[in-house]
C-alpha cells in the first residue's frame, strides 16, 4: 500500500477531486519509472522491510486480539469490540497521530530511496563520463610516448652505426 497525499487550496469538491487525480497520476508515473529492483539496488533486506513498512503503516484502532474457540472466545471478542467502540473517542487522536507519523515516515523513506537511486545513477554517469575521456587521453599519451621511444631507438641505432663507421675509418687511417 502506498500513501499518496493530495491537497487543494479550495473548498470546492471538484477541485479537490482533481487534486487527488493529479496526485494519483504523479504517483503512478513515479512508480512506473522506478522499478522496484532498481530502487533497492539489489538489497533484499531493505526491499523486504520497506515492503512491510508500506503495507503496515496505518494503525487500525478497531483491531482486536484473536479470540479463542467456543463461547468464551466469542464473549471475549464481543467484549473487545464493545470496549473499542466505547473508547474510540479516546483512542482516535493517538491512533491518528501515529498513523500520520507513520505515513510521513513511509513518504520520507520513499523519497530518500529515490534520491539515493538518483545519486547512484549520477555517480555512475560522472564516473563513466570523466573516466573514459581520461582513459583515452592516457592511451593517446602512451601511444605518442611509444612512437617517440621507437623513433629514439632508431636514431640511437643510426648514431651507433655512424660511430662504428667513423671508428672503422679512424682505425684504418692509423694502420
Amino acid at each position: 500500500m502506498n500513501v499518496i497525499w493530495a491537497s487543494s487550496k479550495s473548498n470546492n469538491v471538484f477541485e479537490a477531486v482533481a487534486a487527488v487525480e493529479h496526485a494519483l497520476g504523479e504517483a503512478e508515473q513515479t512508480l512506473a519509472t522506478t522499478p522496484t529492483e532498481e530502487l533497492f539496488m539489489g538489497d533484499t533486506y531493505l526491499a523486504e522491510n520497506v515492503g512491510t513498512m508500506r503495507a503496515r503503516w496505518e494503525i487500525n484502532p478497531w483491531a482486536t486480539a484473536p479470540a479463542g474457540p467456543g463461547i468464551a472466545g466469542r464473549i471475549f471478542a464481543v467484549g473487545q469490540r464493545a470496549v473499542r467502540k466505547l473508547t474510540w473517542w479516546y483512542l482516535k487522536p493517538q491512533t491518528d497521530q501515529v498513523s500520520h507519523f507513520n505515513a510521513a515516515v513511509v513518504r520520507a523513506t520513499d523519497a530518500l530511496l529515490a534520491r539515493v537511486l538518483r545519486l547512484a545513477q549520477r555517480l555512475h554517469e560522472l564516473e563513466s563520463t570523466h573516466s573514459e575521456p581520461r582513459l583515452r587521453s592516457f592511451e593517446e599519451q602512451l601511444r605518442v610516448a611509444r612512437e617517440e621511444h621507437n623513433r629514439l631507438l632508431q636514431r640511437v641505432a643510426q648514431l651507433e652505426a655512424e660511430l662504428a663507421t667513423l671508428q672503422g675509418r679512424g682505425n684504418g687511417v692509423k694502420e
